[in-house]
């Protein structure tokens, strides 16, 4: 008995090892998760924003600082000064770059891109992003705090996920506050069995990684549908289902537009990004129609969309991974392929003043 399951256990040991050997020639090495990982504070209205003045946090392997505003970025004035030109730059976990580092960050790169090119005009682009935000979220902060800033030009970054949890009504802008009074920290909104150190050690762990997300989208999927709909949501846009998708693209819809509206009323141009699935670059989807539903919902803003599907698929297919390790998250790569497509429209298009005499691709030397 005891020499069968030390052979079943040495043949499972065996059979781990070779996976996680095979996966490593695929995918990339996993990076280093470091203590303290990024906490928010709770909002009332937002749900939750970043903490402002965080010194020394992490998003994976990446420190994040953010300013007295509570974003991750350099320190900003309200009172926009003279010659400057802003760029307000809303979205999630791909805006806000998890696990890159903050020179990389695309909105980074962006402003580099543009103060090189412009002699009478200095740039700031603005991160206004913050992990798990939907465009109801990106709306909401954008009347709250955003157009405070005097933007010159509005970008918002979208991903799949944020067709979920759009259908609640706006608040009461003028009677919630943005944050609590004593707000408190947290993380992911998850409770965990296992410490912090192991658990980010089990992390660098291809084979675990993979077994453990996917293997809760299959038992969401088996079980139910989870309250935020992510494991039948992202299904349902590679293979079509336009039918179940109808009630999360009219409610992401009217937000997206109403965003478009509140920038056209101000004379505020508006670029939406389009971010691809990693497994949508990796694999195809012929029945996979959400480029062209998001182009149809923009359409009639009469605003720029940027759909970076093309520029990932050629990065990875000419052998540089706009990826993460492992992961769904634009890397440093990917950051460069947003930053370059909104300079070239922006350039393009003569969206802002400043650009006028700008080449249409950056400039090595402004990356």
């Amino acid at each position: 008995m005891r020499a069968k399951f030390l052979a079943v256990l040495l043949s499972t040991l065996f059979a781990v090892v070779f996976m996680e050997l095979a996966l490593r020639l695929i995918y990339e090495p996993a990076p280093e998760w470091i203590e303290p990982q990024v906490r928010h504070d709770r909002s009332p209205l937002l749900g939750w924003v970043l903490p402002r003045n965080e010194k020394e946090a992490y998003t994976i392997d990446a420190l994040v600082q953010t300013n007295s505003l509570g974003l991750r970025d350099d320190e900003i004035p309200l009172v926009k000064p003279e010659g400057e030109v802003r760029v307000l730059s809303l979205g999630d976990s791909f805006t806000f770059a998890l696990g890159v580092e903050f020179d990389d960050l695309y909105v980074q790169k962006l402003e580099r891109q543009l103060n090189a090119v412009s002699d009478n005009a200095s740039f700031q682009v603005i991160n206004a992003g913050v992990a798990g935000y939907n465009s109801r979220q990106e709306r909401i902060y954008l009347l709250a705090q955003g157009l405070d800033l005097d933007p010159d030009l509005i970008t918002v970054g979208f991903y799949w996920n944020d067709l979920i949890a759009n259908e609640q009504p706006l608040p009461d802008l003028e009677s919630i506050p943005l944050r609590s009074v004593e707000p408190e920290l947290h993380g992911d909104g998850r409770g965990h069995a296992l410490p912090s150190w192991l658990r980010n050690s089990l992390r660098r762990s291809l084979f675990l990684y993979t077994t453990v997300t996917r293997g809760k989208t299959a038992m969401a999927m088996l079980l139910g549908d989870p309250p935020q709909g992510s494991a039948r949501v992202q299904p349902a846009l590679l293979s079509g289902d336009e039918e179940f998708l109808a009630p999360y693209w009219e409610a992401t819809a009217e937000h997206l537009q109403a965003i478009a509206a509140i920038g056209r009323e101000r004379g505020i141009p508006v670029i939406l990004v389009a971010f691809p699935m990693e497994n949508q670059i990796r694999g195809q989807y012929d029945e996979m129609v959400w480029g062209e539903k998001l182009k149809a919902i923009w359409a009639p803003t009469g605003f720029p969309l940027i759909d970076l599907e093309a520029a990932y698929r050629d990065a990875l297919n000419g052998g540089e991974n706009p990826f993460l390790p492992y992961d769904l998250h634009p890397g440093e790569h990917g950051m460069d392929l947003a930053a370059d497509s909104l300079y070239e429209v922006i350039v393009r298009e003569q969206l802002v003043d400043g650009v006028a005499d700008a080449p249409l691709a950056p400039t090595a030397e402004s990356k």
